[in-house]
Formats: structure tokens, sequence, C-alpha cells
């Protein structure tokens, strides 16, 4: 009944590891729930089940201001005492050189009752558990298991209206599983608040799977206080649904969707129809397939339609490469938006990875930004990548290896005249006849009620493109454009600024292009946005600085995903008049779900690049610095030759005084450190193939004034809560 990853003991390429080398991997002992007040001091000291010798432990998920130490695995974090009360998960990491463990449990935040639903619980089932509990800021724990049916549907069931006791502003109502990803629910029960029959809010729904049903709220276009659901979260939640779409809002407000991830057929995987206010943050999904059931409607993966003040950050839309399973129907986008009354929103470090969907179509009345966005491998069928006929504006786009299978002309069309700009961005190996259409400078215009201008296109790079940059009506500034290669190798291009997708690299050939004299390009590397804020909430887009890889529970999306399966017609033609042409199968375990691959060493190593280490943690004790990092991903097991070990100065973005350490380990101590002198480190590994790789994060250690360096003590400081 926990959630375990033992990493390397699920892939075929070490079945034959011995059982003495296979319990040499950090077995993390299971974590209760606990509990803990606002406003206080949450410790909690985590330990293993056997010892394995040294280990590096650290944070897997959880807010922002959970810390663990990398030493002694001390959970500590000073609970804000303004949040509302809320059951959230926590997720330690545990990793040595044979692999590695997580950890994922419950902190009841000033909750004041827990309750027990399915095999065991207070409750055999969770209709009765909505009947019966009716304190605000209950939380309601689902056992692992397959549950189905009535007795597990949330919303319209044949019988009544079944939903949890709704929370307030200062607690949340929580219905979660015990352990992330343990939960199913099948057979029609679904996860969905309804308007129009009371109101529903301050309610969240965390770590649940529900295979071919829906999840989310649907509000009515009425005026009276229970038409439209409010203040409703849905966190770390997985969604398969061949016919539907898996996480979808309309007619609601303060919504959030924040590290889900959904799969499989559908029309859409996440959209928000006339919604005002939702976030979509940190999600991961996969366009596998459409058919007949929604020939003839529009396709798209994230999308917002007619809706208002809608937020995108740090989203995923990765490996949709089946287009042959694609149905007939206009194909929006991996990031869409379609605005017949009008759409507004902003769309902030989102990735589009290997697929076969185009990026965006913006339609008429959508005036939406995006800024820090990276799209590669892109191969369509036959449209362009980037389609915007409403005021779509572009800032540091990162675009690479796209092309359209039929020639079609324009890369971005901007054909709609209200398309306002690119800038800040790169272009690289494009196989279109031409980049822009339609990207005319004009002052003074409006859309929406919004006055606006277009700026045309200015400081981008063009290379491996042998294409007109302008086929009509564009204005460019032709002296902020270059053409200088920006893919990194270590002999022909050392200062090439792309070894990998999500980032330009510091101090490289794409520094200072920028209107801004900084970087071109995407940077996708940390969060936008404080995880459980909605939109309004301080800190809903503001810099966590927290890093995004490896991506939270990234282990939990590879099995599901891997998992699926498919068998039925393909198609072909043009999207908007496709006919059955065959029958084929979808394997789920392919891109990064592929048996010896990691969401996080699947997009860094994209470019054929060594994959830096991850997990890079200082931490000091008596007048030293121990310095260790996580193994690394299955694939690269055994290739690593070497580590080596960099003093770092971010005011500079250089690294200096290499130390090495043999590829066998995952640590080092650094001796001869001043206190009260910060110190900032980065790790790099060799790979006998691909040689030395640039580094992740770096890690930051503080030496304490007259004490030396100490790390934080394991103690334990927890709130005992009774739990039926």
């Amino acid at each position: 009944n926990r959630s375990r990853w033992i990493q390397w003991a699920f892939f075929t390429c070490f079945s034959a590891m011995t059982t003495n080398a296979l319990a040499a991997i950090p077995q993390i002992s299971t974590v209760e729930g606990v509990a803990v007040d606002k406003g206080a001091e949450f410790k909690y000291a985590m330990s293993l089940s056997s010892s394995v010798g040294k280990v590096n432990w650290t944070k897997a998920y959880g807010p922002e201001g959970v810390k663990v130490d990398a030493v002694t695995g001390a959970v500590t974090w000073k609970v804000p005492s303004a949040i509302p009360s809320e059951t959230v998960y926590v997720g330690v990491k545990a990793s040595n050189g044979d692999g590695s463990d997580v950890e994922y449990f419950m902190v009841h935040v000033g909750v004041p009752k827990v309750v027990t639903v399915g095999s065991g619980g207070k409750y055999s089932t969770l209709r009765a558990a909505y009947a019966n509990e009716r304190q605000a800021g209950t939380t309601i724990v689902v056992k692992p298991g397959e549950y189905g049916g009535d007795d597990f549907q949330t919303g319209f069931t044949q019988r009544e209206f079944s939903v949890p006791v709704n929370g307030n502003t200062s607690a949340y109502t929580t219905v979660i599983a015990q352990d992330p990803g343990t939960v199913t629910f099948t057979n029609n029960a679904e996860i969905m608040i309804y308007g129009g029959v009371q109101d529903v809010h301050h309610i969240a729904f965390k770590g649940l799977f529900v295979k071919d049903g829906q999840i989310g709220t649907a509000g009515k276009d009425c005026t009276a206080s229970n038409c439209k659901p409010h203040h409703v979260k849905f966190e770390a939640n997985g969604g398969s649904d061949d016919n539907n779409v898996p996480f979808f809002t309309t007619q609601s407000d303060k919504i959030l969707f924040e590290n889900n991830f959904a799969f499989g057929g559908g029309r859409s995987k996440f959209l928000a129809y006339k919604a005002t206010s939702a976030v979509f943050r940190r999600n991961v999904a996969r366009y596998d397939k459409s058919d007949n059931a929604v020939n003839g409607e529009p396709k798209n993966t994230f999308i917002i339609y007619n809706s208002q003040n809608i937020l995108l950050q740090n989203n995923i839309a990765i490996d949709g490469d089946q287009s042959q399973f694609i149905s007939g129907g206009y194909r929006t986008g991996e990031f869409g938006c379609v605005g017949t009354d009008g759409s507004k929103g902003s769309f902030n470090r989102n990735l589009q990875l290997n697929t076969h969907i185009i990026f965006t179509s913006l339609t008429g009345s959508c005036f939406v930004d995006f800024n820090d966005t990276v799209i590669w491998a892109a191969h369509l069928e036959r449209e362009g990548l980037i389609l915007s006929r409403g005021a779509g504006n572009f800032n540091r786009l990162t675009v690479g290896d796209a092309y359209s299978k039929d020639g079609t002309p324009y890369l971005v069309n901007g054909y709609g005249s209200t398309m306002r700009g690119v800038k800040n961005s790169l272009f690289h190996q494009i196989k279109h006849d031409s980049l822009f259409y339609g990207l005319e400078k004009r002052l003074g215009l409006s859309l929406g009620g919004i006055t606006f201008d277009r700026t045309g296109v200015s400081n981008i790079n063009i290379s491996s493109f042998t294409g007109k940059i302008v086929n009509c009506c564009t204005d460019i500034n032709m002296s902020t454009v270059s053409n200088l290669n920006p893919i990194y190798n270590s002999s022909s291009n050392p200062n090439g600024g792309l070894r990998y997708i999500i980032r330009p690299e510091p101090n490289s050939n794409l520094s200072g292009l920028a209107s801004d004299s900084g970087t071109i390009g995407g940077t996708i590397t940390t969060f936008e946005g404080f995880s459980g804020t909605l939109v309004g909430d301080t800190g809903s887009t503001a810099e966590t600085a927290a890093p995004m890889w490896p991506m939270p529970m990234e282990e939990i999306m590879h099995k599901r995903m891997a998992s699926y399966s498919h068998t039925g017609p393909t198609y072909s033609g043009p999207s908007t008049a496709r006919v059955i042409s065959g029958r084929g199968s979808i394997n789920g375990a392919r891109g990064f779900a592929a048996p010896s691959q990691t969401l996080t060493h699947y997009v860094w190593g994209f470019l054929g690049q060594s994959v830096p280490p991850f997990g890079v943690t200082a931490t000091g004790a008596e007048g030293k610095v121990t310095v260790q990092w996580n193994s690394p991903a299955p694939e690269e097991r055994g290739q690593i030759t070497s580590y080596k070990v960099y003093d770092y100065d971010s005011r500079t973005d250089t690294k200096s005084n290499p130390r090495t350490v043999s590829g066998s380990n995952f640590s080092l101590d650094i001796a001869g450190i001043t206190a009260g002198v910060e110190k900032e480190f980065v790790v790099t590994a060799v790979h006998r193939a691909t040689g030395e790789s640039g580094f992740s994060y770096p890690a930051v250690t503080e030496a304490m004034e007259g004490e030396g360096l100490k790390p934080v003590a394991n103690t334990i400081s927890v709130k005992k809560i009774p739990v039926d």
C-alpha cells in the first residue's frame, strides 16, 4: 500500500542483476499520513528499511517550502499560516549507485478530520463517505484498489447528486488516494462537479486515476449562486478516455489542474470552455488517437475555448506521433485557442515534443501570449505549425526539426491580420517553403476591447533553412536577424547555444541577441506559479526557482502511459476529410514511456547530448561540503565513465576548478570551506560515447558564521490526528 518506484528493477536491460545487487537499492520505510498545524514547523525523519551505505536524499514532490536534507533525509517545512487547510502530498527520493526509491506520503495541514474509504476503511464506498461526513475541511482517503460504478461516482449517479461536503475559504475538503497512482476508478465512476444543483466549492481531488471517464467541473449558463462550481482543485490525477475529454472545466470559476496526466483518445486532453480564471499547471498529455465517435470535431491537446483569464504553465504535450489514428476534424493544436466569443490567456513555459499535431491555431477573437515555448520534432501532415487569425504574441520561441509532409508553404501564418508579433526566437531545421506570412506592423488596433500594436518580427536566429524568410505581408527587422548554428558540438561548434532543447546555454552564440540583450529561445527549467495557487492568489504567476526536472511524479505517468494499447482503424487524407485506410495498433510504451526511458532523460537527451546529473545537493558539516547527485537513468547506466564537480558562479554563469570522480561514485567531500561563505557547485557527467555533459542545476550551500557547516537536525515534529 505504498508508492514505490525502484527504478532499475523494471528494465529488461538489467534482468540479469543478482538478488544481492537489487537488494542494494535504497528502500525507504513507509510513512503513514502525518499532520501539522498551519503556521507550525513540520519536521519528519525519513529512514531506510535496511542499510545500503551512503544515499542522496532529495525532494521529489511537495509545496515549494518543503526541504529535504541530502545527508540525513530530514524533511522540514515552515508551513505558512495564511494557506487554507488541506491535505497535500510530499515525496522524498533516496538514490545511490544501484537505483532509487520514492516515498510519497500525505501531510494533513490543519485538517480537522480524516476518514478512509475502501478495503478496511471506515466506509466501503465514496457515496457513503460523502453522505455521512459533513464537516467542512474533512479529508477522505481512498485506499489502494480499483473501484467502479455508482458507489464511487462523484457527481450525478443513477440515484442522486453525490459530492463531498463543501469546504470554505480557510479549509478545502480533500478526496485523496492514500498513495498517488494506486487508486483506479472505472465502470463510469467519474469525478465531475456539476452546477445547477447546489453551490459546490472549495474541494480538492488528488492522486486518483480515472479510466474511460472524466475529471472536472461542468456548470450551467445561468446566474443563480449554484450555477458555477468554483475553487475546485485537481492535482496529481490521471485520465485516459478514448471517447471524451479526460480533464475539462466549463461554466466554472477558479479551477486548478496541476500535475495531472492524460493519454489515449478523445477530442481533447485538457479543455477550458466558457470558463473563467482556470489554471493548467505542470500537466503532461499524449494525444494517441481519436475515432469516429468524435469525427468532424476539432482535435487538440490543451485548449482554451471562449474562456477568460486562463493560465497554462509548464505543461508538456509529448509523443503525439500516431496521426494515422486521428479521425476527421480540424486540428487546433497541442496548445490552441478558439475564441468565437473571445478568449484570453497566457501560455508560459510549455513544451511540445515529437508530435504530428500543429502547435497552435488561434481563431478570430483569441488574445493570448506565448512566452518561453519549445517546439521540437513537429512532423506535420498538411498544416503550418502556428496559425494565428487571433491576436497571438510569441516571445522566446525555440522551434526545431519542423516540417509539413505536403509542403504547406508557411511555418507561421498570421492570416487574420491581428497576430501581434514574433521576437527573441530561434528557428532551426525548418522544411517549409517560407517562415512568415501576414505579420505586418500596425498601431492602435483593437480586439475584444483591448487596444494593441502589431510589432512584426525581430531578434530571431534562422539556421538550416533554405526557403523564403518572408512569403508576404510581413515586416521584419533584418538587422536583428542572425544565421548562427545553435546546435552544440564539443569539437565543431563548442559555442553553440543548444545542448538541450529546453534551454539556451549561457555565454553561448545565442547570448545577447534578444531585444533585452539576453539570450534568445525558450527556457523551460523552473516552474512558474506556486503549487496549489489559483488565478489571483499570491504567487500564482511568480517565478518559483523550483527545478522542473525531474518532472514531479514522472515515474507514475510513465507506468500508466506505457500500459496503454489500442488496435483499430487508421485514417488518411486531409484533416477535415479523413477516410478509413486500414487497421493498426498503438503501443503506449514508446517515446518517453519506452521501457528504459524516463521523461527527464528523454527530453534532455533529445539532441543526442550527454544528459547531466540531477538531484545535485551540497550539504555542509564541520568545515567541509558533501556534494551528491542521483545515479543516471537506466539507459545510461554503465555508460558514464566519470563525473566532474565544479565551483560555480551564478553571477557570471561560469564554472571552474573541476574535480574528477569515477563513474561509480555519486558524491564528493570538499574540505576547506570558510564559515559564512556561500558556495555553489555544479556537476557534469562524462559519457563514454558522447563526452562531457552540461550541468542541470547549481547546488548551493551556506557556511554558518562561527559554527561551520551543519546539516538539518534529524528530528520528528508532527501532530497526531485520528484517522477513521
